[in-house]
């Protein structure tokens, strides 16, 4: 597999992209954790526009940015190892999967096919299989995206819940993309990776050089001056008369 690079020759940060692509289909956003001034709050921002956990990046072509590039064990973005801390600069977004795992109370699928092996082993094979060498600085060129919830981890100790299930998503989630767009915060780049065996990959690629092109509304968080109004005092008085009794 080969991935295209490119380092677009304008810059607009990434929260401002990502108002543009947050409705698409499995779209992610890996904020990066360096502060910057006047930054728009996270609260306007999703994970997934489709799977509400906590995503978390798995790298099949830099093992300084994920766990391994091997993938044995669970890889988590952004390391608190102090080699690692380069990467936090990163804002990433990834758009188009082209290959989504799903593990819900031990059934594994792919792309919605049921999968006769565990997510994890599936997970870990792809990875290899579109292992990628990444001659950049970027943290990552390509990769998997997706998260481990607690509740995958049951199988492992075999334990069982004695609640219901009352959340519709995976035990486990994990995508591969297209397209992914990065931010350099430190550098005040921006760049723009596509698989080139993807479908169209060509006019794809005009099309993403356009859109990011353009200005995108970022909408402003809500302002509020001033206590919340209580409620009236006529609806106050039964509690009132209440106690009074």
């Amino acid at each position: 597999m080969t991935t295209h690079v490119e380092k677009l020759d304008f810059y607009r940060p990434a929260a401002e992209i990502f108002e543009r692509y947050h409705q698409e289909p499995f779209a992610i956003f890996l904020d990066s954790s360096t502060p910057v001034a006047g930054r728009c709050s996270s609260a306007q921002f999703a994970g997934f526009s489709q799977a509400p956990s906590t995503p978390v990046a798995g790298c099949r072509n830099s093992a300084q940015f994920a766990g391994s590039s091997q993938a044995p064990s669970t890889p988590v973005a952004g390391r608190c190892g102090s080699s690692s801390r380069q990467y936090e600069r990163y804002s990433v977004i990834a758009l188009e999967p082209y290959l989504i795992l799903t593990e819900t109370e031990g059934r594994c699928t792919e792309n919605g096919a049921a999968c006769p092996e565990p997510l994890e082993q599936r997970l870990s094979r792809r990875l290899e299989e579109h292992r990628e060498d990444n001659p950049t600085h970027l943290p990552l060129i390509a990769g998997a995206f997706g998260y481990f919830s607690y509740d995958f981890c049951r199988k492992f100790e075999n334990i069982c819940s004695r609640h219901p299930r009352t959340v519709q998503v995976p035990d486990a989630f994990f995508a591969f993309y297209d397209v992914l767009i990065i931010e350099d915060r430190e550098e005040r780049a921006l760049y723009l990776t596509m698989r080139e065996e993807a479908e169209d990959f060509g006019a794809r690629l005009t099309k993403y050089r356009a859109e990011l092109r353009e200005p995108c509304f970022v909408p402003a968080p809500p302002r509020t001056k001033g206590l919340l109004p209580s409620a009236p005092l006529s609806q106050r008085l039964p509690i009132r008369r209440r106690f009074a009794d």
